[in-house]
Order: C-alpha cells, then structure tokens, then sequence
C-alpha cells in the first residue's frame, strides 16, 4: 500500500516557503523605519514651526487693575519691551519679572489667551505711611521705595530701627484708636534705638511716652488732654508721659516765637523726678 500524498505536498509546501521567508525581513524593516522616523520628522517641523516668532506673534496685551500712581500706557510700554517669541513662547515669567521691577507693583500674573494676546492682571501697592527716609509702608508694614517725587500727599510720618517697621505702624494703628476718643489724630509716630516712643498730633504738641507703659500712658494723656491743654499760658508745646505719678507740660507763647524765650513748663498732679 502506497502511504496518502498529504505529507509529501504538506512537506514541499513547506520546503517551497523557506526562501520566500528569507527573502522578506528588509521591507519589514524598511516599514518599520518609515513608520517611526515619519512622527519624528513631522514633529520636529511641528516644533520648528512653533518655535518661530512669526508663528501667532502676540498683537494684544490687555492689563487690568485698580490704579492710583502706576499708569496703564507705561505698563504696556513695559510689557511690550518684555514680550520675546510667539504665543507658544513667550516667557511669561519674564514678563512678571519685568513689571515687578516697578516699586509700585506689589505683584502681577500673566497668562495667554488664544490665539494671540496676553491678559495681564498688575496689583498696585498702596501706601499707608511714610518710613523715615527710606520709603513708604503697605498695610502689611512691608516697606517699599518708589521715588519721592511719587509719594502719596498726607501720609503719617512713621520711623525706627530697621525691621521694626511693622511693629512701628501696628503701633500707630493702636495709637490711632486711642487718640480718636477725644478726637485727637497723630501725624508722627517713631521708636528711637532705645525703643523709646514719641509721637505728634496733628496741629498739636510732640508727646514723650517711654519705653514702657505705652497704652496706659496714652489713655491717661487722652483723659486729662482738655485739661492739658488749658492748664498754662499759650500753645502746648510738648507732653512728657514718662513721669511716674504726673505729667509734663511746656507751653509756646502764641505771639512770641519759641525761640525768643524759654518755654514755661507747667505739671499736672505733681511730676516726680522718675523717668521710664
């Protein structure tokens, strides 16, 4: 009996497919290479493309904000002069960077908006009292310095040592309060190196307060300021609270200037010779 012929044409089949095997792998790779370089190539000219200024340059700045002393034209002149690239780009940091160096910006944020413009948001400082000569407090007590030819008309004269400058104007806030009882307003409030406190009312007498007690003292100066102040001849000159059971009044007479006499001195419930 002769054996079935499916395995010799099963077996020649196979023999035939051999070279035809062989004969594949370099399309197979030829598509490989094609289908990997082809999203490299196109993202490449993507990023290329993307990458050039020209691509959606920013035509539009738009700046909002509420403005007491910085100007919206010089904002944008600032921000133009910032503005590198396209809208994909653009370094909006910089852009921070560069408004910031204005003193009267506290801070800014910049953001891009399809397809072309910048909206950018600037948060003005705003001044609450002067600092010596060195600058100007927000109402946080952080110190800025704007040029002086800036600075905001009839703000409070505050001073004192370096870094005290929140402590010196959350005492003033406090002194404020205290003062507005009898009606009373400070222009001028200043710890010296000692952390001694003096202050000025406005159209008023300098007032001595110490280094210690500084709200009782202050309370005692409001109850008896009506009688201080028509306890002696002319204008109040100066206040000393740092007496221990009584205060010290000196008095400017209204017609002579201070300088032609000496200032009479007056006291209320007997000043002792103790000082704080």
């Amino acid at each position: 009996m002769r054996r079935p012929p499916r395995n010799r044409s099963l077996r020649n089949r196979l023999i035939r497919a051999e070279p035809r095997a062989q004969r594949r792998p370099w399309a197979f790779w030829l598509l490989a290479t094609f289908v990997v370089a082809d999203p490299c190539l196109l993202l490449g000219f993507a990023g290329a493309r993307l990458s050039d200024p020209q691509t959606l340059p920013i035509r539009e700045v738009f700046i909002e904000g509420e403005f007491r002393q910085l100007k919206p034209p010089d904002l944008e002149a600032l921000v133009a002069h910032q503005v590198r690239g396209g809208f994909f780009t653009v370094q909006v940091a910089e852009v921070q960077r560069g408004l910031g160096r204005d003193p009267w910006v506290k801070a800014a944020s910049v953001s891009r908006e399809w397809p072309d413009r910048l909206h950018v948001t600037v948060y003005e400082q705003r001044a609450v009292a002067r600092f010596g000569e060195r600058g100007l407090l927000n109402p946080e007590g952080v110190l800025f310095s704007p040029p002086a030819a800036s600075y905001p008309a009839g703000l409070p004269l505050l001073d004192g040592p370096e870094g005290t400058e929140a402590q010196v104007l959350m005492r003033y806030h406090r002194l404020a309060e205290l003062l507005d009882r009898a009606g009373l307003l400070a222009q001028d409030l200043a710890q010296d190196a000692r952390g001694s406190w003096r202050f000025v009312l406005k159209d008023g007498p300098t007032v001595l307060v110490g280094r210690e007690d500084f709200e009782p003292r202050v309370k005692r100066f409001v109850a008896h300021y009506r009688r201080i102040a028509q306890s002696g001849p002319g204008v109040v000159a100066r206040v000393d609270l740092r007496h221990t059971n009584g205060i010290a009044v000196s008095f400017r007479p209204e017609a002579v200037p201070a300088t032609h006499r000496p200032a009479p001195t007056s006291s209320l419930r007997g000043v002792a010779d103790e000082k704080a």
